[in-house]
């Protein structure tokens, strides 16, 4: 009886899944962004070689168990078709780092540009191998799927900096005001850019896990009037980012 559970119950979760069948599910997901980056940086800090001696380049950020989220979705599977919509609502982090070394004067720092966002993503799914109805029952099936995301910058003035080095000198200033004045200055910015993906699903575990890439067609900061001689450039967005979902409830 067991046994016949777990499959008449499999089965019911598998359902709408197959190609000629439809249905609604939703569910929950985590996330997780281990290679994020912002683009033209170094044009944006330093625009002119004010110094010699020096070395500096965009770092990206990949530490993943600080850029760490979450969120919800809700799937409808297209009738009669390989194909489904996902619409999601999530929370993520990301951002990059300019590095700045002064070899000749052994002063260094670093400017980590760490936002998060609330993203709205819709995606349109292809499941090149799910069968045409549910006899031909899978243990799981790929997917792929390709779609736009806006993502609302909810941390602004998220920068810290820090330097080191012998040549760091008092009238440098502290770090903090330094990093202050760096968030006067240059402000995280909403995006709008395209996501895709590949993924697994498992319908008998009711989840499935994903690969996501996204590339923002916006400029991830904005730069203020400043004194600094700071400019504006094509500062954009790309992260990479794991994700493992579980639907709750389907039809």
């Amino acid at each position: 009886m067991l046994l016949l559970a777990d499959k008449s119950y499999a089965q019911h979760d598998y359902a709408y899944m197959c190609e000629s069948g439809s249905g609604w599910s939703f569910g929950a997901l985590i996330n997780g962004t281990f290679h994020s980056k912002i683009t033209k940086l170094k044009t944006t800090i330093l625009s002119e070689p004010y110094f010699l001696g020096y070395t500096d380049h965009e770092k990206p950020l990949s530490e993943l168990t600080k850029q760490l989220g979450g969120g919800a979705f809700i799937h409808y599977k297209i009738p009669n078709s390989k194909f489904g919509i996902e619409n999601e609502i999530t929370f993520s982090q990301a951002g990059g780092t300019y590095s700045f070394n002064n070899t000749d004067k052994d002063f260094n720092y670093d400017i980590a540009f760490r936002f998060q966002y609330v993203n709205f993503q819709s995606l349109v799914r292809y499941y090149p191998t799910i069968p045409i109805n549910e006899l031909g029952q899978r243990n799981g099936f790929f997917y792929v799927g390709l779609g736009p995301s806006f993502g609302v910058n909810v941390s602004q003035e998220r920068i810290f900096y820090t330097s080191a080095g012998s040549g760091k000198l008092p009238e440098f200033g502290e770090d903090a005001t330094t990093q202050q004045q760096l968030r006067n200055v240059l402000k995280g910015q909403n995006t709008f850019g395209l996501s895709a993906e590949v993924g697994f699903m498992i319908p008998s575990l009711r989840a499935d896990i994903s690969l996501r890439g996204h590339y923002s067609f916006t400029d991830a900061i904005e730069t203020i009037d400043n004194p600094y001689n700071f400019i504006e450039a094509k500062n954009r967005l790309t992260y990479f980012q794991v994700s493992y979902k579980f639907t709750f409830s389907d039809n």
